[in-house]
């Protein structure tokens, strides 16, 4: 028969097979291993630069809020004004106003001169020069600039280079200017001016300071594409409008990104971030080569490693093969000696492992049916049978009650009942091997099969984790009778669990059923029935009779039910938290098991949502998870124990707030004092939106800001709205229409009778009044 086979074909298939399976792993590895590599290290450049542009881009906001409070400093100092309005200013102010601008020089390292424009007297004082005409002032440019309407508008750097002759000394540089002023008047002149100038050397020493790689490119560019600074001073205001990633960068509306493109003719990795204070982007152009450098190092290396790999493999799969294949064909002849012809071999082409795979899956098939009748009446057998019956599995089968008729048990007119491991979830319990916790259900099954004989004839079933179902075959009692001796067969279980293995269970009985078919619909309500132990607690007995007569309040929540305590927790008053949780966990006690968990998941979400918000206002404390408190719910027993575990959350809470005290009351009325100057000129501001803004309920919000200020949010809100429409009908030539609009009012009539309001005359009255 053996002469029939390519004798040889077993060993070249098997040696080719290990060559393509090797050849597939070393291909397969290094391509993973060079594509995860060249991708960590793209990443991990782009991380690095979207950190340091980061940086970057606080640090330039940080000189620009340095400058603008030097500003608005300078502009609110008396001597200072008085030396850029007045028509005649005294020998002392000028003094007073000189050494406070060269004060704000020598105590700023950014600024690089500070200039006071008076119009009225046609002078102007610089830090850099005695007060001079402004016809033999040096810098003639920044004259040129407060005659620009456009530039004047609004408080922004205005960059500009500038060439000037001070005392025989010829100076060029890059300045970052700031002007203040009034409104010019009705012949667009202006009266004064306090201008600042801020070095642009100093923001590139920021960029120098924060970039580590000399050959990256980074700048700063501005809403127009120029560039405002970069590591080459000659670059300055140089327009790059015209290029592709410039173009692209400037009319992006996000905040920050990156992408790859064309950067003079080489590809390369783009970054960028916003200023938050000013319409400025910062730029990092990174090299890709640069960026692919290592990758591609590591790329010969995994080549030469592979080459050296595979050779080493085809050596080995050779000796495998060989190996393999001598015990292969004393196999064959083996079993032709022992089958005696049985497996018949069809065709010439049939080689020693075909017939070898015939010869074995005979004897398994053989093996495999002294097995099963082996373990037929098993342990194991029949808790898996009982276990997918209960499951619902077999359900649907036609031969359902033949197939169980060999389990020796009737399975009309049952009772299911379960038992629950208490405190499964503990560490004490959960963290037990899975051997050991098998044997406790085991443990557990016998004496609940033991006591549960008394009454009735029952099979246990071992349902995994923590759950133990009890099958009970009645004997057509009533169902009051049946469910009265199985409350007290579960106590008995209870109490011998206790004394013998030292921990506790709960237990819920299903309704009976008559048929088989029927049987996983009382361990199903048996199981709905043992959620209830979140209310009646642990070692409880839960029946569908305790269920109807229990008063189920109608499910209802609503952020304003929870509000109470987590105003209290905002409060940090710990003591009307505890009573205001009891209360309503009091109530929750009334409710039906799946509202319950949905109204928990409610109120997890708005505790991390209001705690959260405690810690950004104190910049500390801890961060939740939803999903892991959630979580978290599931795993607790009772009611109870979710409480505790709920108010310890929040004693925790308060107690590291008031470890790390803040004002948290001041922060909530900085965060509403923003929102207001920022958009005092919204028809919709009030103080329903800024309290949804702020997390805060209206009546608390409105309470603590009476009592900080001694007067009601709205009236705020009222009176900053009056005080710019004074401000824009004095120093504008804005309408009153205009004026209406910019702060806010609906309709010109509504803002007549507003400020008639507070001011005793219309607008217009108001505005010829202090026009004469």
């Amino acid at each position: 028969m053996l002469k029939v086979f390519k004798m040889r074909s077993s060993f070249t298939k098997l040696f080719y097979s290990l060559i393509i399976l090797l050849s597939i792993i070393l291909l397969t590895c290094s391509l993973v291993f060079y594509d995860n590599y060249e991708k960590q290290t793209i990443r991990q450049a782009s991380d690095s630069s979207k950190q340091i542009l980061t940086q970057t881009a606080l640090a330039v906001d940080f000189v620009w809020d340095l400058s603008s409070n030097h500003l608005y400093d300078l502009y609110g100092d008396a001597d200072v004004y008085n030396s850029i309005y007045s028509r005649d200013v005294s020998p002392t102010e000028a003094i007073n106003a000189s050494i406070k601008i060269t004060k704000a020089i020598s105590n700023s390292m950014f600024l690089e001169s500070v200039y006071l424009y008076n119009g009225n007297m046609q002078k102007v004082f610089s830090t850099k020069g005695s007060t001079s005409s402004t016809v033999e002032f040096y810098d003639k440019d920044i004259l040129k600039l407060l005659k620009n309407e456009n530039e004047m508008k609004t408080l922004h750097f205005i960059p500009r280079k500038v060439n000037y002759n001070i005392n025989g000394v010829e100076i060029n540089d890059n300045l970052l200017t700031l002007i203040s002023s009034e409104a010019p008047d009705k012949d667009g002149n202006l009266e004064g001016a306090l201008i600042i100038n801020v070095k642009e050397g100093y923001i590139r020493n920021i960029l120098k300071s924060l970039i580590p790689f000399s050959d990256d490119v980074t700048m700063l560019v501005d809403e127009k594409g120029r560039v405002i600074s970069d590591y080459d001073p000659d670059m300055f205001l140089k327009d790059l409008s015209s290029e592709e990633y410039i173009k692209s960068i400037v009319a992006s509306k996000d905040n920050s990104g990156q992408f790859t493109g064309e950067v003079n003719g080489e590809k390369s990795l783009v970054t960028f971030i916003s200023s938050s204070k000013l319409k400025w982007k910062i730029i990092q152009v990174t090299p890709y080569g640069k960026l692919v450098a290592k990758a591609y190092n590591m790329r010969n290396l995994i080549i030469i490693f592979c080459i050296i790999l595979f050779t080493i493999g085809a050596i080995i799969s050779y000796f495998i093969s060989r190996k393999f294949y001598l015990p292969i064909r004393r196999l064959v002849n083996k079993a032709n000696d022992i089958s005696t012809g049985t497996i018949a071999i069809k065709g010439s082409g049939k080689h020693e492992l075909e017939y070898v795979s015939d010869f074995i899956l005979n004897m398994k098939d053989e093996l495999l049916k002294a097995k099963y009748q082996s373990l037929d009446d098993s342990r194991l057998i029949r808790n898996e049978l009982l276990k997918e019956l209960l499951l619902g599995g077999y359900i649907h089968r036609a031969d359902l009650e033949g197939r169980f008729n060999n389990l020796e048990f009737d399975f009309q007119n049952v009772v299911v009942y379960v038992l629950k491991i208490d405190n499964y979830y503990n560490e004490e319990i959960f963290n037990y091997s899975v051997e050991d916790l098998s044997l406790y259900r085991f443990a557990v099954g016998n004496i609940a099969q033991e006591l549960t004989e008394q009454f009735y004839s029952n099979e246990t079933v071992d349902m995994g984790e923590d759950t133990i179902a009890v099958i009970v075959k009645t004997k057509g009692e009533p169902e009051g009778t049946i469910e009265a001796d199985l409350k007290t067969v579960i106590k008995q279980i209870q109490d011998a669990v206790q004394k013998h293995l030292n921990f506790s269970l709960s237990g819920s009985i299903g309704p009976l059923q008559k048929h088989i078919k029927n049987i996983n619909k009382s361990y199903n309500n048996a199981v709905l029935n043992s959620n209830y132990r979140l209310i009646y607690g642990k070692r409880s007995v839960i029946t569908q009779e305790i269920l109807n007569l229990k008063e189920v309040a109608k499910y209802h929540y609503s952020q304003d039910i929870f509000m109470p305590v987590l105003n209290n927790l905002k409060l940090r008053k710990y003591d009307l938290v505890e009573k205001q949780v009891d209360k309503f966990f009091g109530r929750l006690a009334q409710m039906e098991y799946d509202d319950i968990m949905v109204i928990l998941s409610q109120i997890i979400h708005d505790s991390i949502a209001t705690i959260n918000l405690m810690n950004h206002c104190n910049n500390s404390g801890n961060a939740y998870s939803f999903k892991v408190l959630r979580d978290q719910v599931e795993r607790f027993d009772t009611l109870e124990e979710i409480k505790e575990w709920l108010l310890y959350i929040y004693k925790n809470e308060i107690e590291y707030i008031e470890d790390n005290p803040k004002d948290t009351k001041r922060e909530y009325i900085n965060m509403v004092f923003t929102i207001i100057h920022n958009e005092y000129n919204d028809p919709g501001l009030n103080i329903e939106s800024i309290a949804e803004r702020v997390g805060l309920s209206v009546n608390y919000l409105r309470a603590i800001f009476k009592e900080a200020l001694g007067i009601s949010l709205t009236d705020y809100i009222s009176k900053y709205r009056y005080e710019k429409a004074l401000e824009l009908l004095v120093n504008s030539n804005l309408t009153v229409a205009a004026i209406s609009e910019m702060i806010g009012m609906n309709s010109e009539n509504h803002f007549y009778t507003f400020f008639k309001k507070f001011n005793g005359l219309t607008p217009t009255q108001f505005r010829k009044k202090e026009q004469n």
